[in-house]
Parts: C-alpha cells; structure tokens; sequence
C-alpha cells in the first residue's frame, strides 16, 4: 500500500495549483503556512511556482512570489529554462517587464543555449523582443546551432521581428552552424515577408553556402516556394546558379515536381537542357519521378528529349558487354 504524502509536499502541491490558477488569496494562505516557494515540480520538469506563472502570464503572482522572495537567480527546469525565458517564449511582456526589474539575468541560456531573445524573436513577440533589446539584451547571441535571434524570426516567418532586429543592427550576414544566412533560412521556409525586408536592408540575393552552394533561389525552388523564387528573380538572383551537385534551381524543383516554379523559372530564362548531377536534366528528373504535368511543361517548352544521362549510359554499355 502507498505511503500517504508529507503534508509538506501537499502544501507544495497545493502552492503549484493556485499559481496554475492565478489565486494570490489562495498562494498568500499557503506561503503563510510554509508552502516551498521554491519546490520544484517533478511533474512539469523541476518547474518552480515562479516558473509556472511565468509560462501562464501570471504578473502579479510573479510580484507577489518575488515581494515573499522566490529564488529568481537559481530557479531553472531540467531543460535549464528560468522565469524569464518561459515569460518571453509565450509572449507575456508584463512579466518580462516585472522579471528584468526584479534583475532576472538577461543572457541566461537553455539547455540549446537560446537566451530570451531568442525565444521570443523565434515566436514572433515582437513587444517581449522591443523590451528585451532595451534592457542591453545581445542581439547577436548565438545558440547551440549559432543561430541568432535574426535567423530564428527569419525561419519562423515573423516578419515584424526580423524588422525590429534589423532596426536594431542585427547582423544580416551572420551564418548559423550550416552556414544559412537569414536570408536562405527565410527562403527555404518560403516566408516571402522576411525576404522582402530582408532584400530591402541589402542582404546578399546570390550569397551562397559553403558546403552545399545553395543559394536563396536553391533553397525557394527545391521547396515549391513560387512566390519566394518570384521576389528573389526580381532581385537579380542568378537563375542558372549552381550547386555543390552542379544543380541548377531548375533542377531541384523538377526533382520534386513543382510544377509552379518550374514554369516561372522557364519564363524567367532558366536553361530548359541544362545537365545537373549525372548529367540529368530537368526533363530526365521530371520523367523518373513520373511527374506528367511537368513533362508535358518542358515538352511544351522544347525540352531536348534525345539527351542522355549516365544512367542511360550505364544500361547502354552493360547492354553492349553482355
């Protein structure tokens, strides 16, 4: 039979139920009574009552949870989060506001090294964002895969973050560990907004990785991001770049048979016969992934249909030796 619980662990547990709910009667009587302001949560990964009216917008249970002194030096989850970290990833500037105030630490880092920044510029708060860059956040920080918060509202769309960040001097070059700028994470996500600002601050149309030599245009077509490959050809990307395979854009969205792209990248003067990876060209990719409506695009268009790859080649000469 299961022992019965220490009625200090269901005062802590209570203490968790009337922050969850907002009750300051109901936290100060507990408090009163010697509930743990500071017991972690074993069920939420060693939250703190601090912790859990951060997540939940709870601002004046924070004040009264600092006011009877809640550690917020030292209250971290399993995952490493703090109270400010979780007050700025759900968007509640009021307690992010109340946090800095009380000296929660600006630069602390999760357990992927995000600091607050990060967290809300990657969830779009744009007011958690203006707070946190006016109280000296490092708006170049980066996490574990050194991204800043710049490339993280870039990926995730928020346009009106990646405009902040980028009043704010954010570095519009920066790489993260696989060398994406900003402006290829925008355009492999095909968030067309961020690119558009992004373009319009002069971020580099054509610059390219240097492991794989996408460039924007690369990552918009393989996606099927039509309206993004629309925008960057307006801005002079280089249609017939190629990659580290010797791919044209062409070729990544024929490979995936983005019919869309591949007609706005014809109009736009992309070669039709041009040879890629194992001389493939984009009527050959169109053909082995049985997509017939982009065949009948490049037949319409004059695709050479006597151009062989080394596939061909290959069945070709073991053909002649057998």
């Amino acid at each position: 039979m299961a022992s019965k619980r220490e009625p200090q662990q269901e005062l802590n547990d209570a203490l968790v139920r009337a922050v969850e709910q907002g009750s300051l009667a109901d936290i100060q009587s507990l408090l009163d009574r010697r509930a743990d302001i500071n017991a972690l949560d074993i069920n939420s990964r060693n939250y703190t009552p601090l912790h859990h009216a951060s997540s939940r917008g709870h601002h004046q249970c924070i004040e009264l949870l600092l006011d009877r002194r809640a550690d917020i030096h030292n209250a971290r989850t399993s995952l490493k989060d703090t109270p400010l970290h979780h007050a700025s990833l759900n968007g509640h500037h009021q307690c992010v506001e109340l946090l800095l105030d009380r000296r929660a630490a600006i630069h602390a880092r999760d357990f992927r090294k995000h600091t607050p920044l990060h967290l809300a510029s990657s969830r779009g708060h744009h007011q958690c964002v203006e707070l946190l860059l006016d109280r000296q956040a490092n708006i170049n920080a980066i996490n574990s895969e050194y991204c800043t918060p710049l490339h993280l509202a870039s990926w995730n769309g928020r346009h009106h973050c990646v405009e902040l960040l980028l009043d704010r001097r954010a570095d519009i070059n920066a790489r993260c560990q696989n060398t994406c700028t900003a402006l290829r994470l925008a355009s492999l996500s095909g968030h067309h907004q961020c690119i558009e600002i992004l373009l319009d601050r002069r971020a580099n149309v054509n610059d390219r990785s240097s492991k794989t030599y996408y460039a924007a245009i690369h990552h918009a077509s393989s996606n099927g991001h039509h309206q993004c490959i629309e925008l960057l050809l307006d801005r002079h990307a280089n249609v017939n770049a190629r990659d580290y395979k010797n791919d044209t854009p062409l070729h990544l969205a024929s490979s995936r048979g983005h019919r869309q792209c591949i007609e706005l990248l014809l109009d736009r003067h992309a070669e039709i016969d041009a040879h890629g990876y194992e001389e493939n060209t984009p009527l050959h990719l169109v053909s082995m992934g049985r997509y017939h409506q982009c065949v009948e695009i490049l037949l319409d268009r004059y695709a050479d249909k006597s151009s062989i790859n080394v596939r061909l080649i290959r069945y070709v000469s073991h053909t002649h030796t057998s």
